[in-house]
């Protein structure tokens, strides 16, 4: 159901191991989450990328509600992401990242 104004349709790319969802209803996003989630997780490991820690572990865990569990649900958000896949790069240039309390110190 969409009110006047929304736009809210769903994209599923060719491969159908990627699905966009693009929606002005929370609601719909979230549903749309939960049973891609449910519908991949029981082959193998998922990785759910979110904004927040928080955002990431409330999608697990409705998902999780709605079978009797499910395995292998990863969590991370983009910058966590980043500086995972920035660290063997730094490692090899002999550096390392800033924790957030050292970027402040450094402003």
């Amino acid at each position: 159901m969409t009110r006047a104004g929304q736009v809210d349709y769903t994209s599923t790319v060719t491969d159908g191991s990627v699905q966009l969802i693009v929606s002005t209803a929370h609601a719909a996003r979230i549903a749309a989450a939960e049973s891609w989630l449910v519908d991949r997780a029981v082959d193998g490991p998922v990785l759910i990328v979110a904004p927040t820690q928080r955002a990431g572990d409330d999608i697990a865990r409705r998902a999780a509600l709605r079978e009797t569990g499910l395995l292998g649900l990863e969590r991370a958000t983009p910058s966590r992401l980043a500086g995972l896949w920035a660290a063997p790069f730094l490692a090899a240039a002999g550096r390392t990242r800033l924790s957030g309390l050292a970027a402040e110190a450094m402003a």
